[in-house]
């Protein structure tokens, strides 16, 4: 048995070893005690300032989240989904942050649009795809306003973001990403637990993040004629479960 008991000391180890680090990220950030609000139900996390992503958040942004183990388990995840859709489409990526799935993107021939509202954020992406960052077709612009036509692509990606917005300005996010797509909308959204505790409903104000069970999230989805087709897993913690959605 000695294999198995060195087995639940290393994921022990891996699991206190995550909680020092997001301790220690919070200390940093001087949201620990928020933080320890939150986990008790006593308080929710504000929403995300739309300047929030500039300056030195933006230059370290990738450096900070190619350490993050979830980082790569949604790469390696999104590079199945991306495989499985049609080569040469048309794909929008909603914020294209740093660009993270473009070499997946080129790998499958599709025609690269992108859209993020921190210009600082926009930079970082230019300085880490180098040339491949000028074969995309990318704009600075708010997700709640596309400047796109109705219709206007095959794939729209939208990964680490609707859980971090108020429940009103997400519901005008996806009514706008539902718009402008004619396919497939990929989403990553942090799930709560059937097993957590239920919370009041949700307010406009009040973030999405690990808020709605998965059957609420279905029916949000479903409000905007958006079904879910496949959901995969990433990771999870106490009372969330990191997902991503596959809808049409």
């Amino acid at each position: 048995m000695p294999l198995i008991e060195d087995d639940i000391r290393a994921l022990a180890n891996a699991a206190v070893g995550e909680l020092v680090v997001r301790i220690i990220e919070h200390w940093r950030n001087g949201t620990l005690g928020r933080a320890v609000l939150v986990k008790l139900g006593l308080a929710r996390w504000p929403a995300v300032d739309s300047d929030h992503y500039r300056g030195d958040v933006a230059r370290n942004y990738l450096t900070k989240r190619l350490k993050q183990e979830m980082w790569h388990k949604e790469q390696e995840l999104m590079s199945d989904l991306l495989d499985a859709q049609p080569d040469g489409i048309k794909v929008l990526d909603v914020p294209f942050g740093t660009g993270r799935f473009v070499g997946m993107f080129q790998k499958k021939g599709m025609i690269i649009f992108g859209i993020d509202i921190s210009e600082d954020m926009l930079e970082t992406a230019k300085e880490e795809l180098g040339e491949a960052y000028n074969e995309c077709h990318i704009e600075v612009g708010s997700a709640d306003a596309l400047p796109y036509d109705d219709s206007s692509f095959d794939l729209v990606v939208c990964f680490r973001f609707l859980g971090l917005l108020p429940y009103a300005v997400a519901r005008e996010v996806l009514s706008e990403i539902r718009r402008v797509s004619r396919g497939d909308v990929i989403v990553r959204v942090p799930v709560r637990k059937d097993s957590a505790p239920v919370l009041p409903p949700i307010q406009p104000h009040e973030l999405i993040q690990g808020q709605l069970f998965e059957r609420q999230l279905v029916a949000f989805f479903g409000e905007f004629n958006l079904t879910v087709r496949q959901t995969l897993s990433i990771s999870e913690r106490e009372e969330v479960v990191f997902k991503i959605f596959v809808l049409n």
